[in-house]
């Protein structure tokens, strides 16, 4: 059966439960997260999903720490699913060179609000963590609320300088590509982001051309110094020089998530129906609700 909805997640606190769970639901269900996600983030021991027949995650790779021997089947578009597609003009010279919107924290993405801070004259800068909100978000409660749809700034900026999803415990990024970057991508706007080391060879394995004035070597092993560096070439580069680029690669995004999709329908492979919970299982999470 398959596991919906992360519920193994109200087990991870017992760890005979949890073993208990996995036994009975052999084909799991981690689309909204990474292997590394679930051992980092929720602390799980991935010995335990060694007798998985299959899982399901949103990796575009997995490193060789988090390798189990279980057959994965990835889909890194999945953070797009369903969202709304952006009407992006990528021809048009915008009001301001930049958008950056940070909302989970995260050190690293403090260290990058820092960075841009400077220049926040030539773009816009949104920290919920420190009240630093834009215009058009000053009558929203929760960043979350941003996330669903893109502040009007994000459409009167020509680059988007993001950092990608990334684990609260250790300073590194997970190996998902979120709609913090694949949205760019399939709106047709110039994006330099910080993710996983390899995230950039990953893009371009998949089609994607990158700059050839950027030095992406950041991408090797995740040198925020050079990356920083290469954000604030980028901003104050005229803002007609990548548009072809971004063009050429919405078409690839197009196509690539349109397969990806078409697969993910195809093989159905999550259904909240499907999981199973027996009497030992639905005991423990009665006693946990009384």
């Amino acid at each position: 059966m398959v596991t919906g909805n992360g519920l193994y997640k109200k087990f991870i606190n017992d760890k005979k439960m949890l073993s208990h769970f996995f036994s009975l639901n052999k084909r799991v269900n981690l689309l909204a997260e990474t292997i590394a996600d679930v051992y980092d983030r929720n602390r799980v021991d991935l010995s335990l999903l060694k007798n998985c027949e299959c899982i399901y995650t949103c990796d575009a790779v997995v490193p060789e720490e988090y390798c189990i021997d279980v057959p994965l089947k990835r889909y890194p578009l999945y953070w797009m699913y369903g969202k709304p597609k952006a009407n992006f003009e990528t021809f048009l010279i915008k009001e301001r060179r930049f958008c950056s919107l940070n909302g989970a924290k995260s050190p690293i993405r403090t260290q990058l609000v820092n960075s841009l801070l400077p220049y926040k004259d030539q773009g816009y800068i949104s920290d919920w963590n420190r009240g630093l909100k834009l215009e058009s978000e000053q009558n929203v409660n929760s960043w979350h609320d941003v996330k669903r749809q893109r502040p009007i700034e994000w459409y009167n900026s020509n680059y988007d300088i993001n950092i990608e999803s990334g684990s609260p415990h250790q300073p590194k990024q997970f190996t998902l590509i979120t709609e913090k970057t694949f949205l760019p991508l399939l709106a047709g706007k110039m994006f330099l982001n910080f993710g996983f080391p390899g995230m950039y060879k990953c893009l371009n394995e998949y089609g994607f051309e990158l700059a050839d004035d950027i030095d992406y070597t950041f991408d090797n092993d995740g040198n925020f110094e050079l990356y920083i560096e290469q954000v604030l070439k980028l901003i104050s580069t005229d803002t007609h020089k990548y548009s072809t680029l971004a063009s050429r690669n919405k078409s690839i995004a197009k196509r690539l998530y349109e397969e990806n999709y078409n697969e993910y329908v195809t093989n159905k492979p999550i259904s909240d129906e499907d999981f199973v919970l027996d009497d030992v299982l639905t005991k423990y999470l009665t006693n946990k609700v009384n």
